[in-house]
């Protein structure tokens, strides 16, 4: 999946299908205990990232592959990215795509 531009079901005009399909997906994305989890540990990490390994010991329930595996979901909806350095892949947030996920679901901020 391609980062698309997301668009608020509670905007001002109706959502279009193809929109309605790429909100979902995103979401969809996020609907999983172990990658709201994840999504926490790369959001307290900051710039720095974490590698694989790292995230097994911070979440400490999970092995290296299925990790890997709801990394890689996170990575194809464009909420994190990934950088390989050395002989490690460095997963980061990506702050833009979850700021834009978060004003899809709350336009115009908090209330």
């Amino acid at each position: 999946m391609t980062a698309v531009e997301l668009t608020s079901p509670f905007g001002p005009t109706r959502l279009s299908r193809q929109s309605a399909e790429d909100l979902a997906a995103v979401m969809k994305a996020v609907a999983d205990p172990a990658r709201l989890m994840i999504l926490s540990v790369l959001l307290h990490r900051g710039t720095d990232g974490a590698h694989i390994e790292e995230l097994v010991a911070a979440l400490g329930f999970l092995a290296q592959p299925t990790i890997s595996h709801h990394a890689q979901v996170l990575v194809a909806a464009g909420l994190v990215e990934r950088e390989k350095v050395s002989s490690f892949v460095v997963l980061r947030l990506n702050r833009g795509r979850v700021a834009a996920l978060a004003s899809v679901l709350m336009p115009g901020g908090r209330s």
